[in-house]
């Protein structure tokens, strides 16, 4: 563990220094941050068996964030990226980079926590999964049927990453933590990690101009670190609480309900 953890923050060194350095666009900057480390991860992983079930959950995870909640942020003026190296975009707003970035993201948070505990013999698909595919399909049912009848309810969520983070970021986290809490030390050791990829990420990706938080829209509050204004809510929601949001969803959805039913 202490060489793996040396090795991703040589990783981590490396990508802000490149990035940096050399400017490279929003796709590179994402492979350094989060392809790199999660390659490294994957070839070092003794259980190989549970690859494809960390990439499955982290293409289901994605295919609603990085599409649909993306999409919703951009209509609602919470975020907005304009660094793309392609010149289509899904629905005319969202950049390829931002589901290649969600997957990378999400499957290094499990590829992270996989290494380092022990939750469980996952090693085929939890029974819970369908239940995930009928939440996706119900939300994205419920975004079809709105942007047919009524586009313009879309636009119009108050503060919509206050309101994206409270109900779909906390309060799943939150309330998963409550009823298993065994969970929370496991997920804490993998956040320790997370959470200074992310904020580094975030600062080099202002920096460079990747994406940023247009001025019509309604944040609690703006912070300022290294020069870089970002919202009170990315701090909080995706930075911070990021990779519990994420774990405490594949634990739900994909986890070993028998691993979730022991004593703390």
């Amino acid at each position: 563990i202490v060489r793996n953890l040396f090795l991703l923050l040589i990783f981590l060194i490396v990508a802000v220094l490149v990035s940096l350095q050399f400017k490279t666009n929003l796709l590179i900057t994402t492979l350094l941050f989060f392809g790199l480390p999660s390659i490294y991860l994957t070839l070092t992983f003794k259980n190989k068996k549970i690859i494809p079930r960390l990439l499955i959950a982290a293409l289901l995870g994605s295919s609603m964030m990085a599409i649909l909640m993306d999409y919703l942020a951009f209509l609602n003026q919470a975020w907005y990226v304009s660094d793309t190296i392609f010149s289509f975009r899904i629905f005319d707003l969202v950049p390829l980079e931002d589901p290649i970035w969600t997957f990378l993201w999400i499957y290094l948070i499990l590829v992270f926590y996989e290494n380092s505990n022990t939750t469980g013999n996952k090693s085929t698909m939890g029974s819970r999964v369908k239940y995930w595919f009928l939440m996706n399909a119900v939300v994205f049912a419920a975004f079809f049927g709105t942007l047919f009848l009524n586009p313009n309810l879309l636009k119009q969520i108050p503060y919509y990453y206050l309101t994206f983070g409270i109900l779909l970021v906390a309060a799943p986290a939150v309330i998963f933590l409550k009823f298993y809490p065994r969970y929370i030390l496991p997920f804490f050791k993998t956040a320790i990690y997370i959470i200074p990829v992310s904020f580094a990420h975030e600062i080099a990706s202002l920096k460079l101009g990747h994406w940023y938080f247009p001025q019509g829209g309604k944040f609690v509050s703006m912070v300022r670190i290294f020069d870089v204004n970002f919202p009170l809510e990315e701090l909080a929601f995706f930075i911070l609480m990021g990779p519990i949001f994420v774990l405490s969803y594949y634990e739900f959805f994909d986890g070993d309900k028998k691993a979730q039913k022991r004593p703390v």
